[in-house]
């Protein structure tokens, strides 16, 4: 009756990767794995990245978790983070989990409730949602490329984003709390003179639609404007191609597209080295 409590669950690399060692040297060098059309070349090794990081079922893993509460509408009460061993009772692929949600009785169910709360809250706050379908390289077993395929966003899509925003949210948080030196992923607003290209476009195409500035909530009422329908996917690549990029920095500048005052990366620790 309070609201929700969320565990976020991420691998303990740092566990394994400790300063100093040629491990840590190796990855900070790398930055990232980097995702090329049909492999990937990985930050670190596949032992740690497939096996003792990876959160395979039936197993024991050691984990960073970040607790948080939230009242009924969404908005965070509180949070814990703290080392963690956690055993993986069941592995879903986004698929399996899509399936699993359309069920009446499903393991799920009160994780999907909650990141419905928090997609209400944070669309309230003026969050940007660009619904751009992601595309994905085909190949053929002989590996000769055969196209590319739109890949659909699931509802378990929407389910991880909200709960990793979260606990990307709530590290934040406690870094500028406790003066903890960490990079923050920084996204500053929309210049404004981008404006102008964007509405030169919807005075040609949706003549009744015009963005009067760069706050969230003005490109938010644009974006749910039924008659921007006709055009909207190709009028959302353009006002992605508007938007500054994104940043990591020492300093906390808030990210604009989210329309969070602080934000770092937290949760991808296998393969980012600022996480």
């Amino acid at each position: 009756p309070g609201g929700f409590e969320l565990d976020v669950h991420i691998a303990d690399v740092s566990f394994f990767v400790k300063p100093g060692t040629p491990l840590f040297d190796e990855a900070l060098r790398r930055g990232n794995s980097y995702y090329l059309a049909g492999s990937v070349i990985p930050m670190l090794p596949e032992i740690l990245s497939n096996e003792f990081c990876s959160l395979k079922p039936k197993t024991e893993r050691l984990a960073f978790t970040a607790r948080m509460r939230f009242d009924q509408k969404g908005k965070m009460t509180g949070y814990e983070l703290f080392r963690s061993v956690i055993y993986i009772d069941k592995r879903y692929t986004y698929k399996e989990a899509h399936k699993a949600l359309g069920k009446k009785k499903n393991p799920l169910a009160d994780a999907m409730e909650l990141a419905e709360v928090l997609i209400a809250h944070r669309d309230q706050q003026g969050r940007i949602d660009l619904n751009i379908a992601e595309q994905k390289a085909i190949y053929n077993k002989e590996g000769k490329f055969l196209g590319l395929e739109s890949q659909e966003r699931l509802q378990s899509h929407r389910l991880v984003e909200e709960c990793m925003l979260s606990a990307n949210q709530a590290v934040a948080n406690y870094a500028l709390k406790y003066h903890l030196p960490i990079l923050h992923r920084n996204h500053e607003s929309m210049p404004i003179d981008k404006l102008e290209r964007l509405n030169r476009y919807l005075e040609k195409y949706v003549a009744r639609l015009k963005i009067m500035g760069t706050d969230q909530k003005e490109i938010a009422r644009i974006l749910g404007h039924e008659s921007l329908d006709p055009v909207r996917e190709v009028f959302q690549f353009l006002l992605l191609r508007s938007f500054m990029q994104a940043n990591y920095m020492p300093e906390s500048k808030g990210h604009w597209g989210l329309a969070f005052s602080e934000y770092a990366h937290f949760t991808s620790p296998i393969r980012r080295f600022a996480d």
